[in-house]
């Protein structure tokens, strides 16, 4: 499996000549959430394999939007844990049915090994998601697909990140990815 991880990481290098595919952050580095079509399976985990699909950075974050959002034209477009980490919680609106949108969507939360950095992905497509609360993920894994926004159903990904744990207002706690 860490065969399959290496080779992404380094089409990611590759795909880096843009700025896009890797962030640092707090002396840490964070893959593009945005996956390959392409997925390889390794030892029942679900890799991206190839390039990211093609994605832009409709919204930046600022004070008003703590949060980074991120579009695609492409169907069906993986999203992956930036970094590994300890998934903390999963909304699937499609999974269940009694759950109460908090605005975000579909949503999963993985805390990072490293650093403790929380990161939210949020506006997955429902019954997308591919990990369930306390599952382990490796860097690259997928973790659903590309939902959309329920305020004006534009497809896209929004990304948090948290640092001191709490990640209930991202007007509070949120951290800007691009610092």
């Amino acid at each position: 499996m860490l065969n399959h991880i290496y080779s992404y990481a380094e089409t990611l290098k590759k795909y880096d000549t843009n700025n896009k595919a890797i962030a640092r952050l707090n002396g840490s580095e964070f893959w593009w959430p945005i996956g390959s079509a392409e997925t390889i399976e390794s030892n029942g985990v679900l890799l991206a394999n190839r390039e990211p699909a093609d994605s832009n950075v409709v919204t930046k974050f600022s004070s008003d939007h703590p949060f980074l959002d991120i579009t695609s034209n492409e169907e069906d477009v993986n999203i992956i844990s930036t970094k590994g980490g300890k998934v903390i919680e999963v909304r699937d609106l499609g999974k269940d049915s009694n759950l109460e949108d908090t605005g975000r969507g579909s949503y999963v939360v993985v805390e990072n090994y490293s650093d403790g950095i929380i990161v939210v992905y949020a506006f997955l497509e429902p019954n997308s998601t591919t990990v369930k609360k306390g599952d382990n993920v490796y860097q690259g894994q997928v973790i659903g697909k590309m939902g959309t926004n329920p305020e004006d159903s534009m497809k896209m990904l929004r990304t948090e990140m948290h640092t001191g744990g709490d990640y209930s207002d991202p007007k509070k706690s949120a951290i800007n990815p691009e610092s």
